[in-house]
């Protein structure tokens, strides 16, 4: 059963990759057609697949944890909405129409503060004679100033956006939930840091990698979501995202 699910996954999650490809070349990539029905199929089997491996291989070892399932879960619906999103870009209102947009951020980042509660737990503590480690996360907070500095000054969140594509509401919005979305992720892959050199195992590198995937794979999702850099490749968002969450769970069963 393990490995029929673990096939099923791999399979699933090369199909959905491959897909991508077809969305990053608009001119060979047709609605409706047999690629997109492979997109919208495929995407919503990722995290409830990755959940039951999880669920086979932790359970009998004793070591499951409810947290890794809410956070997949989070990811899941993140998924959704992000789907959602992306299927009414056709629509006349669609650039207006940030809520889907919005939910998924939500979720995403819902699903950070579940890890970053599961990873403190088993962190290093922070002391006067240890505090050399808080410097650490000014290198995060630079990362997300350099993110949000950009964002700021492209695509959607450019101060000159026209009114009749993005409300100012919204705009302020969309600023504010970048900001919380930044704090959330960098804590989370700092605190995964912490849990490597408190614990300094073999699965915690694993995680630990897998949180900066993570911001990677954020951070290249944004720019082509908000900043508008319609370059940036829809195959390595879905690629890294994957593996993202592969690794932050090889790191909890391994």
């Amino acid at each position: 059963m393990k490995i029929l699910m673990i096939i099923l996954f791999f399979v699933v999650s090369i199909l959905n990759i491959y897909s991508q490809k077809y969305t990053d070349h608009k001119s060979d990539y047709k609605p409706k057609s047999a690629i997109h029905v492979i997109q919208l199929v495929t995407k919503p089997l990722l995290m409830p697949l990755l959940a039951t491996v999880y669920y086979l291989f932790a359970q009998p070892l004793g070591i499951f944890n409810w947290h890794i399932i809410i956070a997949l879960s989070f990811g899941w619906l993140g998924d959704i909405s992000l789907m959602v999103h992306h299927e009414s870009k056709g629509n006349k209102d669609s650039t207006t129409n940030i809520k889907p947009m919005m939910l998924g951020l939500a979720f995403f980042l819902c699903g950070h503060i579940t890890y970053f509660t599961l990873f403190i737990k088993s962190s290093i503590s922070l002391s006067e004679e240890n505090a050399l480690f808080i410097l650490i996360y000014i290198a995060y907070i630079g990362y997300g100033i350099m993110v949000y500095t950009y964002l700021g000054s492209h695509g959607l969140l450019h101060p000159e956006v026209p009114e009749k594509a993005l409300s100012k509401k919204s705009v302020l919005i969309l600023r504010s939930g970048i900001i919380l979305y930044m704090l959330g992720i960098t804590l989370m892959s700092y605190s995964s840091l912490l849990r490597l050199i408190n614990l300094q195992s073999g699965a915690t590198i694993f995680t630990f990698i897998g949180s900066l995937v993570f911001m990677s794979s954020d951070s290249v999702l944004s720019m082509k979501m908000l900043g508008q850099k319609e370059s940036m490749s829809e195959q390595y968002i879905m690629g890294s995202y994957i593996v993202a969450q592969v690794l932050i769970v090889i790191g909890y069963i391994v």
